[in-house]
């Protein structure tokens, strides 16, 4: 697939995100209620993925960031590949399923997202471990098991949404930017360096970079 609005040039100038963070109206503004960015059937399910965006939450509770869904039956072929949402209490948790619509889910205990402030989230699936990993500002924070690989998702009617769910259901309330999606298990060293660095768009396993 082509990227989304890829970077024009290198990035062998090192292209601070400081800037960006402490200017929403380059950012999109989600009201936590039916905002949503729909994109249709763009991606598919990976056993390895790194899912990152930069977020400021208006309020801490339940939202959907991202999400990778092919509908709401329980067959195979319908079952969500992957779902990122802020949990009540500044946590996120990590939902996919497999198999005929059973679910792996993960949710972080340590997260403690803090409102108002900009925050680089990473969240990441390694199958070699199978572990999801989850990061804050390039610093690995916790690590739970997600032995079991997310399956089908073949559905036609797949949907990848920003700011909200598959049904328009569950809205995440702040801004997000900078979202990017790899097919890969970025590493530590990776996620570390580049957090606060623009990617370019011919980097390996880069699916998505949505500015």
């Amino acid at each position: 697939m082509a990227l989304s609005n890829p970077p024009i040039s290198s990035n062998i100038n090192e292209n601070w995100l400081f800037e960006f963070t402490a200017d929403n109206q380059n950012c999109l503004d989600f009201d936590g209620s039916n905002d949503t960015i729909s994109f249709g059937n763009i991606l598919q399910s990976y056993t390895d993925f790194t899912i990152e965006f930069w977020c400021k939450a208006d309020s801490i509770g339940s939202g959907v960031v991202i999400q990778l869904s092919a509908g709401s039956g329980e067959s195979e072929a319908e079952n969500v590949s992957f779902n990122v949402n802020l949990q009540s209490g500044g946590e996120f948790r990590l939902f996919y399923e497999y198999g005929s619509g059973s679910n792996e889910t993960n949710t972080t205990s340590n997260f403690d997202l803090s409102s108002n402030t900009w925050t680089h989230v990473a969240v990441v699936r390694d199958d070699a471990s199978g572990n999801a990993l989850f990061y804050k500002n390039g610093v690995l924070v916790e690590t739970e098991s997600a032995s079991n690989d997310p399956t089908g998702g073949t559905s036609s009617s797949a949907n990848m949404t920003i700011g909200n769910s598959f049904a328009t259901s569950n809205g995440f309330d702040g801004e997000l930017a900078h979202v990017r999606i790899w097919n890969v298990a970025r590493s530590a060293d990776d996620i570390s360096y580049y957090y606060n660095r623009l990617v370019d768009s011919n980097d390996t396993g880069l699916e998505g970079y949505w500015k």
